[in-house]
């Protein structure tokens, strides 16, 4: 496919993007005469290839039609190839004889249909290429345990929606499992449950994976038996039909779809697992069909040089800029680049009410090319009346969704509400690490003053608490227009200590509020910050409605009850991490 060069920022941006967050594969839609591409990054071929399948045939509500697109997806290092226009090629040095050679030592194949003659550019300039790889086994050495899995249909006519499966047990014989198959077909002899059953054994050394109906992936296990509730032409009625499918003492072929490489220099053909990392097939956990993997050559018009300190530019501005920082340092930024430096830093002053706040952003130059990297950042806040300074070093990455604002709130003891990646163990024993994935999940972090790590930075705490729900128990006045309540909502997850209107005895009262995720509450406070006591309602709609309804210009505002127990007890609590919180003045602004 040639692409045009308007596309140069696009493909900078999304290789810088995909060298930080460890994209191995990019999808884009392949439609001719397309000005614009945009880049998704994928870690695996898996999620890419599910990406394509998902994105390339959407419904439309609007127009009730199908809406059909063309994705397919390629190695990050092809596009990367492609875009610096220094592809290798070595022509002379293939010997398809040696290759073919390789492929049948390690028992990989094209898959069906491709001729080796076909991937010569592949060949040529190293690039990747999918092959299948297949080995006859023996089931009755090879399989570790027996699962017995229930599948469900309501029997909708959209076929896809409802299914669902349920692994009942596991056992480390058949028999065992073929016993309890009969159990669970005797005890619903009309099927009132609506399920199917399979007997599926799993292979040694592999996760069992099955798919929509409940069957097991080809490498992964074998389907010994089912259990059909149908119709019976001999007993002229419905039944449990129990099949034979596979037999323990047959030989069966099992299959790994996986990636191939010719490395020039060694003069060998080298397997990959779906994220690109060196493998051998019987290691291999996950495989992938390649349905939408592109076997299309990418050139790009003119062979383009990266121009890169301004691309750079561009993607580091953004990036300080939605940390938090603003606009303010850009033209620093910029001179700094220009300088050339293996690393710099820039340095940020700003307050929030009294207090001083200061950063220092740290940039530093790739050891492997001439990209610039923002890091990390070093955050101080210092409180005039107390003169206690507050440190904390943050670091950017994939879960760096946190602004300079709501960090300055997590170092006075607040919490903030944010979407958090999920953590997969990558390694094992002394090697293992967490890596953040792509899906999410939302808590209440805050950090906890009592521990720290290695370099003396607090450590976070994540809760989980539905604010919302609490929050509604209170008679806040602003709760009573969706609009104000949004807007209320949103500024105490960020942390803010948020003016407010509270409605008791038919007067209304001026109030601050601050969410106390830790005691799955909320904070009142008066006008000079002290804490106070509000009710939570016993019938919220009736009450709130009443108050409100009661409270009206030249009504007497009496004070909330200012609750001194509760107020003693939450200083002995939270120290003086709580003291200092409470001597800040805060602005009655949305942040």
């Amino acid at each position: 496919m040639e692409m045009e060069e308007s596309n140069r920022r696009e493909i900078t941006d999304f290789l810088i993007q995909a060298k930080v967050t460890g994209h191995h594969w990019v999808a884009f839609e392949w439609s001719p005469g397309k000005d614009i591409h945009t880049f998704h990054g994928f870690e695996s071929a898996g999620e890419a290839e599910q990406f394509c399948n998902d994105t390339n045939a959407t419904f439309n509500t609007q127009e009730q039609d199908w809406e059909y697109a063309d994705y397919r997806y390629m190695p990050v290092q092809t596009v990367q190839s492609a875009f610096e226009g220094n592809t290798p090629w070595h022509i002379l040095a293939i010997s398809l004889t040696s290759i073919r050679s390789q492929m049948n030592g390690q028992a990989a194949d094209l898959l069906p249909g491709q001729q080796l003659e076909e991937f010569f550019p592949f060949l040529q300039s190293e690039g990747v290429f999918p092959v299948q790889w297949t080995k006859q086994i023996d089931p009755s050495a090879n399989i570790e345990r027996f699962y017995v899995i229930g599948h469900h249909h309501p029997g909708h006519q959209v076929y896809e929606i409802g299914h669902s499966t349920k692994i009942y047990d596991s056992f480390t014989s058949i028999n065992q499992a073929d016993e309890f198959l009969q159990i669970l077909t005797a005890q619903d002899p009309r099927n009132q449950a609506q399920q199917d059953y399979l007997l599926v054994g799993q292979y040694r050394d592999q996760q069992l994976r099955i798919n929509l109906e409940g069957w097991p992936e080809n490498y992964s296990g074998i389907t010994l038996k089912t259990a059909f509730y149908q119709y019976d032409p001999v007993l002229k009625e419905k039944s449990w039909q129990v099949s034979e499918v596979n037999l323990l003492s047959d030989p069966i072929n099992i299959k790994h779809f996986l990636y191939a490489r010719y490395d020039m220099s060694e003069g060998k053909l080298k397997l990959y697992d779906d994220r690109l990392q060196e493998t051998k097939p019987e290691d291999l956990t996950v495989s992938t069909y390649p349905a939408h993997f592109s076997y299309e050559e990418l050139t790009i018009k003119k062979s383009i040089i990266m121009e890169i300190n301004m691309q750079n530019y561009d993607y580091l501005k953004n990036q300080v800029k939605y940390t938090g920082f603003g606009e303010a340092l850009d033209q620093e930024l910029k001179d700094k680049l220009g300088q050339q430096q293996p690393a710099f830093q820039i340095r940020h002053q700003s307050k929030f009410g009294q207090d001083e706040v200061n950063s220092t952003l740290n940039f530093e130059k790739s050891k492997n090319s001439e990209l610039y990297f923002f890091n990390s950042y070093e955050l101080s806040v210092k409180q005039p009346q107390s003169g206690d300074i507050l440190k904390q070093t943050y670091f950017i990455g994939k879960e760096n969704n946190i602004t300079l604002k709501e960090r300055y709130n997590m170092l006075n003891s607040r919490a903030v509400f944010k979407a958090f990646n999920k953590l997969e163990k990558v390694g094992e024993g002394e090697e293992a690490r967490f890596k953040p994935t792509d899906e999410t999940y939302k808590s209440w972090a805050t950090l906890n003053f009592k521990e720290t790590d290695a370099q003396g930075n607090f450590l976070m705490r994540k809760l989980f608490w539905d604010h919302e729900k609490m929050l509604a128990k209170f008679p806040v006045k602003e709760l009573t227009d969706s609009y104000e309540k949004d807007r209320l909502v949103a500024s105490l997850e960020k942390g803010n200590v948020q003016k407010a209107t509270v409605v008791q005895n038919g007067q209304e009262i001026k109030v601050s509020i601050a969410a106390n995720p830790l005691n799955k509450t909320f904070d009142f406070y008066d006008a000079d910050m002290q804490r106070i006591s509000v009710k939570q309602m016993q019938a919220q709609k009736l009450e709130i409605g009443n108050d409100l309804k009661h409270s009206g210009a030249g009504a007497i505002k009496q004070p909330v009850q200012k609750d001194e127990k509760h107020g003693t007890a939450e200083d002995i609590k939270q120290g003086k991490a709580e003291k200092r919180r409470q001597r800040i003045k805060y602005s009655d602004k949305y942040n």
